[in-house]
């Protein structure tokens, strides 16, 4: 809920004063306008299909594949680490 959301964010505020209300907005934006059009075109791939496991399977394809490219465009720090803790864990084995 909001409320919550503005309670927690006031205390971050109290122990990190350049974190605001309104600077974690902005932080969790891009993220939550990437989460919003990958909805969409997974719900839009359920029309397109009638049989209920091809749904879940092209659903989950589409979202990961929408959700990734997204985030790529946008270059999203958290997909930048997460890529570099994936490539760094394959490359010591």
């Amino acid at each position: 809920s909001l409320l919550s959301v503005y309670i927690n964010s006031y205390y971050t505020g109290k122990m990190l004063p350049d974190l605001t209300y309104f600077r974690q907005m902005l932080l969790i934006a891009p993220y939550l306008l990437i989460s919003a059009v990958m909805g969409a075109v997974v719900y839009c791939t359920h029309f397109l299909l009638s049989s209920f496991l091809l749904q879940l399977v092209v659903g989950i394809f589409a979202g990961v594949a929408v959700y990734y490219l997204l985030a790529k465009l946008f270059r999203l720090e958290a997909l930048t680490e997460t890529e570099n803790l994936i490539k760094s864990k394959l490359c010591k084995q």
